[in-house]
C-alpha cells in the first residue's frame, strides 16, 4: 500500500533515508513516484546516521516547515529514535520489526491501510 498512500497523499512529502542517492532514485524512478516528494535527504548528505536527528532536521529544512509540523513514517528502531529526537511525530511500521521494538513512535501500524490522515494535522 506504500506506493498508492504516496500518490494519494495529499502532504508535502520528502524522503530521509540513510540509503544512498543512487539507490534512492533507482527506487523512485521504478515505481514512478519521483514528482510525489519535495525534498530528497539521502545517506550521501549527512555526517551522522540515525539515531541521530540530522537527516530528518536537514528534510524539514528543505520542505520549508518546523520539525513538530513534521509526520515521519519509520520502519526501523533507530529511525523512530531519530524522528522523535528531531522533535517530530512518528508512525511506526512494523515492516522489519516487532511492535515491541518500535516503541518510542506516536503510532505502530501493520500496513499504509492503518494509516489515519488525521495523524497529518
Amino acid at each position: 500500500g506504500a506506493i498508492e498512500f504516496i500518490q494519494d497523499s495529499s502532504a508535502v512529502k520528502a524522503i530521509a533515508s540513510s540509503s544512498p542517492r543512487e539507490d534512492i532514485n533507482i527506487v523512485l524512478e521504478r515505481f514512478v513516484i519521483t514528482k510525489s516528494f519535495k525534498a530528497i535527504v539521502s545517506g550521501d548528505d549527512i555526517k551522522k546516521s540515525k539515531p541521530d536527528p540530522e537527516i530528518y532536521l536537514q528534510a524539514a529544512k528543505k520542505l520549508g516547515l518546523y520539525p513538530q509540523q513534521c509526520l515521519v513514517i519509520e520502519d526501523a528502531i533507530n529511525g523512530v529514535k531519530s524522528a522523535k529526537a528531531a522533535g517530530m511525530k512518528c508512525v511506526a511500521l512494523t515492516t522489519s520489526f516487532q511492535k515491541e521494538k518500535l516503541h518510542g513512535a506516536d503510532h505502530i501500524i501493520n500496513s499504509f491501510a492503518q494509516f489515519r490522515t488525521e495523524w497529518l494535522k
